[in-house]
């Protein structure tokens, strides 16, 4: 199930950083993004990284959807933040100007509840 999951959210992720509809404005907040995403796919060793480059990323683009998402998953996965990770994914599905990426960051929120429990 958890192979599944991180898969899913990989493509999603990927789906997320290519769209036109959303970007990331900022060169250095995206290389931040980009850093914050190869130390999440190492796993538990890269994660502490991962919500380092995540967070400096959110602090140079706020309210980026694709930041927020990624963080949310970020926190999430690596069980340092779940009310953080919940809030991010909020604020990344508000944030959304795209139906298709909005839809995604609901599913991935639904199954961050249900590997929640809740």
């Amino acid at each position: 199930m958890r192979l599944v999951f991180f898969i899913f959210i990989i493509c999603c992720m990927n789906s997320c950083l290519l769209s036109g509809d959303e970007k990331i404005q900022n060169p250095l907040a995206l290389s931040y993004f980009q850093k914050a995403q190869n130390e999440f796919s190492i796993g538990k060793s890269g994660f502490i990284k991962a919500l380092i480059y995540i967070q400096k990323a959110n602090q140079l683009e706020p309210n980026n959807p694709i930041i927020l998402h990624e963080s949310g998953l970020i926190k999430f996965d690596t069980k340092l933040d779940i009310k953080g990770a919940f809030s991010d994914l909020e604020s990344s599905i508000k944030l959304s100007k795209n139906d298709n990426l909005r839809s995604t960051r609901y599913l991935n929120r639904g199954l961050c509840y249900f590997e929640n429990g809740e």
